[in-house]
């Protein structure tokens, strides 16, 4: 049984190939206040809030709702929120990654306010999956918040059909912890969703690879990846992005049957999902791995 060992070097030129933002963050084309789908009713009957069109874009222009004091009937609670139709189009053969999500806002009044709910809803009106909440106060300048991320599901599954969908959104519940009445200000709500659209790029197994696998995963400079032959052949390795792009490529020539280790080595890529696949003619592995600084 032969072992190799094959080091690799990234030589980077352009720094922005290795951009990991499919999806530019969107914001709502319409945000409105319910009290139907409340966890709890009396959490939800409070003052409305205002303005709520002015949370559809980043303007300095302010959906707003002044909150009881936490001793009140109403508990200090907001009404409900909801923020849909953000016009996403991604294609229908993608695989939905992660979900992120930026609110806009501010307090009033210093250590007042702190999220209840921030979910997703897939039909405008129900929250899904994982509530994202911080318990963090919201601060008195107006600044983002942000919620999910690239890898980040919110603990449910999710169809490129339910993202397009115009009832696709977010849900958003503020509560007032404090004796006084301060005042919750959305400047936007936006949301970004990051995909891959790369057809092709799966993780699969095929008869003349044995074996492929990756470790360190995640990781920040190297890369440790191991294969397996079942016979002589030609093998070129490649690495792309969440959207396709050719990140490294990289004819390796014939090697003989048997086992090799790679370390693959990428101080310049980005934090990010990428994707490294191992060819032999026609026949391919393709394995997911991220790298985190």
């Amino acid at each position: 049984m032969k072992i190799k060992t094959i080091t690799l070097l990234f030589f980077i030129g352009v720094s922005s190939l290795f951009s990991q933002n499919p999806v530019v963050p969107n914001s709502p084309g319409k945000v409105f206040s319910s009290t139907v789908t409340c966890p709890n009713r009396k959490f939800c009957q409070g003052a409305d809030w205002y303005n709520q069109s002015n949370a559809k874009t980043e303007d300095g222009l302010f959906a707003a709702d002044s909150l009881s004091p936490v001793s009140t009937p109403y508990f200090g609670f907001s009404r409900q929120l909801f923020a849909t139709k953000y016009g996403f189009n991604i294609a229908g053969s993608s695989t939905i990654l992660g979900i992120s999500v930026g609110v806009k806002r501010m307090s009033s009044l210093v250590s007042s306010l702190n999220d209840s709910i921030v979910s997703l809803t897939k039909d405008g009106s129900t929250a899904v999956g994982s509530n994202e909440a911080s318990s963090s106060y919201w601060g008195t300048t107006n600044a983002y918040a942000y919620y999910g991320g690239s890898t980040d599901l919110w603990g449910t599954t999710w169809t490129v059909a339910e993202i397009n969908d115009s009832t696709f959104g977010v849900d958003l519940l503020v509560k007032n912890i404090s004796a006084n009445s301060p005042t919750a200000s959305l400047d936007v709500i936006t949301v970004t969703v990051f995909y891959s659209p790369v057809t092709g790029i799966v993780e699969s197994q095929t008869r003349s690879i044995s074996s492929f696998s990756v470790y360190t995963n995640p990781t920040k400079n190297t890369l440790e990846t191991s294969f397996g032959l079942s016979k002589n052949t030609d093998v070129k390795i490649s690495v792309y992005n969440m959207i396709g792009q050719i990140q490294f490529i990289k004819s390796m020539g014939t090697l003989a049957e048997g086992n090799y280790t790679e370390s693959i080595e990428m101080p310049y890529l980005t934090s990010g999902i990428y994707f490294v696949k191992l060819s032999l003619g026609d026949e391919d592995v393709t394995r997911k791995f991220m790298v985190s600084h």
